[in-house]
């Protein structure tokens, strides 16, 4: 199979991704998105804190950020990279492989692959992911107000520590289940303090309520307690693999960037891959300026001269 030669290969066609190659193509780039088709928030109906996009539809949001790249003369692959190597005959240049078999060399590689959230287990969980069950007090937090709050806690105890303090501050009610997770007696304390119910005993399952609404029943003790709505503190692990198997390396959990550039030239990484508290803004943001690096970069290049 031949290899195609572009200028920008980006790896991952979500908000980030996406953001990145309409800066690139604009810039009269010659762009590849190669998206396999797992954005974290697949089960989420409603994106928040867009400026004149309230409760946006993130994959409609998407699915219409890609006509517009591909509206710029940018190409979008459904498919899955499965490396990204320095080019053996150019070293300068980028070798990108995918599942199907297509071969790309490029001058720069976007990375914008996104994090994986690892929910606690909980029997019922998962399914609920999204829709019923979340995370981010920022996100989802303002639809809360005046409701039954239920926290778990998760893999992440930092994250899960602070979730039922925050969210007091538009729910009516706030239950915080540790389900295993150790607090300090300061922490515990704290909540109480606040207002936050503590229930130490272990979490059984959860499931949708019967009756209409988005309500979850769940079930402690052979008790079955109802909440409104539920968050959960997972931990963040960075879909960064291709990074690493590229040379990078993680520095207290994550790839270090700067203004998105990683410590291989030509390599980039942009939006929750490299950074956890990223929104859906702050992820476009982040990869347009690293676009606008991309661009200034090669353009130097072509002109011989180094970027101060």
């Amino acid at each position: 199979m031949s290899v195609e030669q572009v200028d920008v290969v980006i790896v991952g066609g979500s908000f980030a991704g996406i953001a990145a190659g309409i800066t690139l193509a604009r810039a009269m780039r010659s762009v590849v998105v190669i998206d396999a088709g797992s954005p974290r928030n697949a089960a989420v109906a409603h994106a928040h804190s867009i400026p004149g996009l309230d409760g946006v539809n993130p994959g409609q949001f998407a699915a219409q950020a890609r006509q517009e790249f591909v509206g710029f003369g940018g190409v979008v692959l459904g498919d899955e990279v499965t490396s990204v190597q320095r080019s053996n005959r150019q070293s300068d240049r980028w070798r990108v492989a995918t599942a199907a078999g297509r071969q790309f060399v490029a001058r720069q590689v976007v990375v914008a692959t996104g994090l994986t959230d690892v929910l606690p287990e909980i029997a019922g969980l998962k399914p609920l992911w999204g829709t019923r069950v979340f995370h981010c007090p920022y996100c989802h937090g303002y639809e809360t107000r005046g409701l039954k709050v239920a926290v778990f806690g998760g893999p992440n105890p930092a994250f899960s520590a602070f979730q039922p303090l925050m969210l007091l501050r538009w729910a009516d009610t706030v239950v915080f289940y540790p389900n295993g997770m150790e607090l300090s007696p300061v922490e515990l304390q704290q909540m109480r303090d606040a207002g936050v119910e503590i229930d130490p005993r272990p979490v059984g399952a959860i499931a949708p309520e019967d009756t209409p609404g988005q309500g979850v029943m769940i079930r402690v003790g052979g008790e079955q307690h109802r909440a409104d709505v539920c968050f959960v503190g997972p931990d963040f692990r960075p879909n960064d693999e291709l990074l690493l198997a590229a040379g990078c390396q993680r520095v207290d959990g994550w790839v270090p960037t700067r203004d998105g550039a990683t410590d291989l030239p030509g390599l980039w990484a942009v939006g929750n891959v490299v950074s956890s508290p990223d929104q859906v803004t702050q992820a476009m943001g982040t990869a347009v300026a690293a676009a606008i690096a991309i661009d200034r970069t090669m353009f130097f290049e072509d002109l011989h001269i180094t970027s101060s």
